[in-house]
């Protein structure tokens, strides 16, 4: 897929939204396009933490329930510790995979995407730190 492709798949994430094609277009140039089919194992659980995925367009889920951000790694990518969880396609992905350095060299010289890039994470903490606990409902 071309680049430009690339860049018009981001502006239509709901993280990126807003954020000016030529910043989107350094995530591009420095991503490798991946295709992940329904059903494959993304990331194990207790494995190294060395990239990020952007999600273009499909679905992924935890083995556990967690809901996931449209980017994902980047916790375990910036702590440099091993993925928490089992991730798994839940439908087709189209995703770009970024690696460990050139994450880091994206969020240290792009404003826009470091902002993008919080903004998911506190949407994800927020809904976790929102969900209500199974055990919440049962009767005392």
């Amino acid at each position: 897929m071309a680049i430009d492709q690339e860049i018009a798949l981001l502006q239509q994430s709901p993280v990126f939204q807003g954020v000016e094609p030529a910043k989107l277009r350094l995530i591009a140039v420095s991503a490798d396009r991946v295709s992940i089919p329904a059903g494959a194992t993304i990331y194990a659980a207790g494995e190294s933490s060395n990239e990020v995925l952007f999600i273009l367009s499909g679905e992924a889920e935890t083995d556990d329930g967690y809901p996931l951000p449209h980017i994902i790694g980047v916790i375990g990518t910036l702590l440099r510790r091993p993925r928490a969880r089992t991730i798994r396609a839940r439908t087709a992905i189209e995703a770009l995979r970024v690696d460990r350095d050139s994450f880091l060299a994206l969020t240290q010289h792009c404003s826009a995407i470091s902002l993008a890039i919080m903004t998911d994470l506190a949407r994800l903490a927020d809904t976790l730190l929102t969900m209500t606990p199974a055990h919440a409902t049962e009767p005392a």
